[in-house]
This record gives C-alpha cells, sequence and structure tokens, in this order.
C-alpha cells in the first residue's frame, strides 16, 4: 500500500494524470502502454529531461516527435 500523493511509478512511463496526482484509469495504463512501444519502435524514450522536473514539464506539455522526424532530426547533430 501506498499514501496518498505518493508517486509510484518510473517516471519516463508516467501518465500527465499520475503527475498530476489524478485518479488514474485505463488511460493512463494506455499512455504508458505507448511510452513502451515508442521506445520499442525507436530505440528511445519519447520525453526526456536533465531532471525529474524538465521530464514532468516534457512528458505534461509536449508532443514527442514521430519517430520518422526524431531520427531526421538526431542525425542532422
Amino acid at each position: 500500500m501506498t499514501a496518498a500523493g505518493i508517486a509510484v511509478g518510473t517516471p519516463y512511463y508516467m501518465s500527465p494524470e499520475q503527475l498530476l496526482d489524478k485518479k488514474l484509469d485505463d488511460r493512463s495504463d494506455i499512455f504508458s502502454f505507448g511510452v513502451l512501444l515508442y521506445e520499442m519502435a525507436t530505440g528511445t524514450l519519447p520525453f526526456k529531461g536533465k531532471d525529474l522536473g524538465a521530464l514532468f514539464n516534457e512528458i505534461l506539455n509536449n508532443t514527442p516527435l514521430s519517430p520518422d522526424l526524431r531520427h531526421r532530426s538526431e542525425g542532422a547533430q
């Protein structure tokens, strides 16, 4: 059991609802599974941050690049 307000999970796979301490349902699991599928397809996580605050900001406010666009932007570096 966990206490109220305690986050449990791997931050890279947490849904926005988890980060905002909202009621969770099946959609949260689908979001996390989508992160896993994205990682499997591209070899990288859809959201990254130098620390937890930056990671949470990415999850809450940004849309990940499509795998095609991510590949192009990483190849340009």
